[in-house]
């Protein structure tokens, strides 16, 4: 059977249709879906008018096979012009509102294989600088990015729970996985009125003369902990732990060989209890920064014993 076709002249456009592929080629002009002007910036045009509230429902149903994409949007951008943008959501009023909720961009995912589901998914291409994630708090605020990131913000940023940084199981509040560097000064809350059951301290000489300051450096890897991290297998699905240091959320083994001034959190903890805080996998850590007060005490102690030594003389 001949191919054929019907050629249908709109005004100034042309369409051709081909029944047979169920096809359709616009070959100039544009298409207006609820609007009967379509505006001259955009080759498909919808106004949703009336009781609908969606404007546009797309929908991929095919099942992708091992190793290919099934995609209901696919949208490709060259960039040529000042400013490139695949996709543009806006969901915005002038007028602040009392109620209602506004999502730029909604999305979500799940039930693939698991630790394979993003809600979103950026990436950053190519050799210049830049991130794959932008975020600002306030419009027009993008700015140059000095380096290349997955995530950039422009604005103050809220963690609802826990931030793991070089770890992927966090165990406080900021649990980073490395070393720690800052510009500044770093203020604990203190207020009087933040605090109850004050009591002063009483002699801590005696305490500290019990604690036993030693060097030492990372193992490598805890041999006897593996029996942990194979239960941690069954109960995570990890296939394969290459590293228990990482899985433990310790020190990279970058650090194994530097050498490390402190005390042993077992030893610690039977003189100072308090100071030390065990996290849901058991390992141990040390508040040294609670060792100020405490040897701030212990000084104007000794200072009070020089006082009285000096006045015998």
């Amino acid at each position: 059977m001949k191919k054929f076709f019907l050629s249908i002249l709109l005004g100034v456009g042309c369409w051709i249709v081909y029944p047979q592929t169920n096809q359709v080629k616009i070959t100039s002009a544009g298409i207006g879906i609820g609007h009967s002007d379509p505006h001259s910036s955009y080759n498909i045009y919808m106004d949703n008018q009336g009781s609908l509230y969606n404007t546009l429902l797309v929908r991929n149903q095919t099942t992708a096979t091992s190793g290919n994409w099934a995609i209901a949007i696919v949208s490709s951008q060259t960039i040529g012009i000042s400013k490139s943008v695949g996709i543009k959501a806006t969901a915005y009023t002038s007028s602040p509102l009392s109620s209602y909720r506004s999502y730029g961009l909604y999305a979500t995912a799940g039930n693939a294989t698991t630790g394979w589901n993003y809600g979103v998914l950026t990436e950053l291409m190519g050799t210049n600088n830049g991130t794959a994630l932008f975020a600002a708090s306030a419009q027009g605020t993008n700015e140059y990015i000095p380096g290349k990131f997955a995530g950039y913000f422009n604005g103050r940023v809220y963690m609802s729970e826990r931030l793991g940084v070089g770890t992927s199981s966090p165990q406080y509040t900021l649990d980073v996985n490395g070393d720690i560097h800052y510009t500044g000064s770093i203020f604990s809350s203190s207020d009087v009125r933040l605090k109850k059951d004050i009591t002063e301290l009483s002699s801590s000489m005696k305490k500290l003369s019990q604690l036993r300051a030693v060097s030492y450096q990372f193992k490598e890897e805890d041999l006897s902990l593996r029996a942990e991290a194979r239960s941690a297998v069954q109960d995570t699905g990890i296939v394969v732990i290459t590293d228990l240091r990482k899985y433990l959320a310790l020190e990279e083994k970058k650090d194994a060989d530097r050498l490390h001034i402190g005390f042993i959190a077992q030893e610690f903890k039977e003189i100072y209890p308090e100071l030390v805080r065990e996290n849901d996998k058991g390992m141990l850590s040390i508040d040294y920064l609670s060792l100020i007060p405490i040897l701030v005490q212990t000084i104007q102690e000794l200072n009070k014993r020089i006082e009285v030594l000096e006045n015998k003389k």
